[in-house]
């Protein structure tokens, strides 16, 4: 659950409060350099929790012709990196199924067309 009070002029104002007012706001520089969501990189698997805020600032589509993969993992407890935690026999079958993904992918750059 989040407050719909935390809105964009709310995190702008926290950062000010913490890192000073001499901060600015690079967003669009950065999104300038980097491309955004539309990443100019290959081999690249994006995991973004359901239960994460930081999933909307990830990358959400899929790039099949730069091997850029992104899923979605809609579970219980599925947080911030939840991908990269220890695997646990009470991990959901949606989160074991994204780890096997992960792993195959990674096995064809290694072995196979996209290197």
């Amino acid at each position: 659950m989040r407050s719909s009070l935390l809105k964009l002029d709310f995190w702008q104002e926290y950062c000010k409060d913490i890192f000073g007012e001499s901060i600015t706001n690079r967003a669009d520089e950065t999104n300038i350099e980097y491309g955004s969501t539309e990443l100019r990189a290959n081999n690249i698997f994006f995991t973004n929790g359901g239960e994460d805020p930081w999933q909307w600032a990830g990358v959400l589509k899929s790039h099949p012709k730069l091997n850029n993969i992104s899923k979605l993992l809609q579970c219980e407890n599925c947080a911030h990196c939840v991908d990269l935690y220890n695997e646990s026999e009470a991990d959901s079958e949606i989160l074991q199924e994204a780890r096997e993904h992960i792993k195959n992918w990674v096995r064809l750059i290694i072995d196979g067309p996209f290197k």
